[in-house]
């Protein structure tokens, strides 16, 4: 394998596949490399029993690959 294939970092949005450009990616660049609307809530699964994790537009994120998201409309939560 080569540095080259190794440095790729694949995530998962709403079960995509998707190569991040990056290492670290604010919410926004996550939301826009998976055409999600800029209104919806991204948020990170997390293992296990932890609530899944909110991501600001701009909060930084550090990629791993395995990390996975998804979306959902800013009606289907809270109050």
């Amino acid at each position: 394998m080569s540095k080259e294939e190794q440095a790729k970092i694949i995530i998962f949005i709403n079960d995509v596949k998707y190569e991040a450009s990056k290492e670290e990616m604010i919410g926004a660049e996550l939301k826009q490399l998976a055409n999600i609307p800029p209104g919806n809530k991204l948020f990170k699964e997390e293992p296990g029993v932890h609530e899944d994790k909110p991501i600001a537009d701009d909060e930084v994120v550090h990629l791993r690959s395995g990390y996975k998201f998804y979306d959902l409309p800013p009606a289907t939560f809270g109050d």
